[in-house]
């Protein structure tokens, strides 16, 4: 049905479309030129990511962003849609947004999901643009095309990554058109059904050094990470939970009121991490190595993301399973069901971190 929309918005942009320079919504072109590609980033014998240098083109930061070039043809390579790359917002969308001042240079590095997604933000969108500043020598010359807003851990982690030479970032609105005559970008590196490669593991080591200067954890802590008034996914009954373990020794741990840094120095210094899937366990990347990690998570299609980070970065992961409070069969409705947390299941939680210490 949506699918179905998308394409009937898509015909009448490909006559008219509000706001496009051209007059009408861009067609579809799978690459750059290969003139334009400047550099690979390998892992190994592996190309992991491509960077490329685009002249005269347009950004757009609808749905993560698109770019189309001086044809009107849009990089499908630089794209991601849930229906489909075909239909893009930036394809579809009767109004494309309108131009602001254009600029001479820039690095574009808005990615799908990030705007408000700590996950996606942290290991979707920071590897792209860590990889940019590790291989452009004049990196902090080049401002920097971000979505609009940026949070406040967004802008914790921008200012570790760029240090005092930080370059100008440029938050661009979702119907805003950005014309750049020389633009840096790189390739998308999301990666679908939550792998997570070896290579982002190497790369994301960096903020860890920065923060932690080497040191070595000392690794004492049981830490639950609390849920607390998130929108979605609640955890009815946490509070029994949280009084139950802390009688137990554990620390209770709210990201929310904490900065990026200080997130950061109470993983690292875990032994054992208790929490319900959601974005604070993003955080496990800077667990040491055979930390356990206890993921609180539905019993209807959980996904993987946190298991395979756990495997990328050698810790010992487990699961206990809660039942929704409602039961959705779609994938993407049932991640966002609110679980609940019976006597029983504290019970499996408390015995999991007794047999694990």
């Amino acid at each position: 049905m949506v699918r179905s929309i998308l394409n009937l918005s898509k015909y009448f942009t490909s006559i008219f479309q509000i706001g496009n320079p051209f007059g009408k919504s861009p067609t579809l072109i799978s690459d750059p030129e290969t003139e334009e590609e400047i550099e690979k980033y390998f892992h190994g014998n592996n190309t992991c990511s491509s960077l490329w240098r685009l002249k005269n083109v347009y950004c757009s930061s609808i749905y993560g962003g698109a770019i189309f070039n001086s044809k009107n043809q849009i990089y499908k390579r630089f794209l991601n849609f849930p229906w489909g790359k075909e239909v893009h917002p930036a394809i579809s969308c009767p109004y494309l947004g309108h131009e602001i001042p254009s600029l001479e240079k820039a690095i574009f590095a808005v990615t799908p999901e990030a705007k408000g997604n700590y996950y996606h933000w942290l290991v979707d969108l920071i590897p792209r643009l860590l990889i940019i500043k590790n291989t452009i020598k004049d990196f902090s010359q080049y401002p920097i095309i971000l979505h609009s807003p940026i949070s406040k851990y967004g802008n914790e982690i921008l200012d570790l990554i760029l240090g005092e030479g930080k370059n100008l970032v440029i938050p661009l609105r979702p119907f805003q058109i950005l014309k750049v005559n020389e633009l840096i970008v790189g390739d998308l590196i999301h990666h679908d059904k939550g792998l997570f490669p070896e290579w982002k593991k190497e790369i994301l080591c960096e903020i860890r050094y920065k923060i932690l200067n080497n040191s070595i954890p000392n690794k004492k802590n049981k830490v639950y990470l609390v849920r607390g008034s998130q929108k979605k996914r609640k955890l009815i009954g946490e509070q029994r939970l949280i009084s139950i373990l802390e009688k137990h020794g554990f620390h209770i741990f709210d990201p929310q009121t904490a900065t990026f840094q200080e997130q950061v120095k109470i993983l690292a210094n875990s032994s054992l991490v208790v929490a319900l899937h959601g974005a604070a366990l993003t955080n496990i990347i800077f667990c040491e190595e055979s930390t356990t990690i206890i993921e609180l998570r539905s019993s209807v299609h959980p996904p993987e993301f946190f298991a395979e980070i756990a495997k990328a970065y050698g810790l010992k992961f487990t699961t206990v399973s809660l039942q929704p409070e409602k039961r959705r069969n779609k994938y993407h409705l049932a991640n966002k069901q609110n679980l609940i947390l019976t006597d029983q299941i504290i019970d499996e939680i408390v015995l999991k971190t007794k047999n694990i210490l």
